[in-house]
């Protein structure tokens, strides 16, 4: 998509074209750390890794099996209230 807007605005040279590339998967593989590194409210253990394994995606703490958007009480977090009232 990057590549086809930067050819789109005529700036179609291979090495800024690398360049802008080798950025964008340094934020993305810095952002998938972090968000691999969260710590559950429960159990205090990286939410979505377990050892070697990891799953971004996952819906419940690879540990204790709290859900996703709950407290350490199991109640639903302030934050996913807020945006469930929102929605139509």
């Amino acid at each position: 998509m990057v590549v086809i807007a930067a050819f789109a605005l005529g700036a179609w040279r291979w090495r800024s074209l690398i360049a802008l590339g080798a950025v964008f998967l340094a934020i993305a593989v810095i952002a998938g750390t972090a968000l691999e590194g969260l710590a559950c409210p429960r159990c205090r253990k990286p939410f979505f890794r377990s050892g070697l394994l990891h799953n971004s995606l996952s819906s419940d703490c690879m540990h204790c099996g709290l859900p996703k958007w709950r407290l350490a009480d199991g109640s639903l977090s302030p934050a996913k209230r807020n945006l469930d009232r929102d929605l139509p």
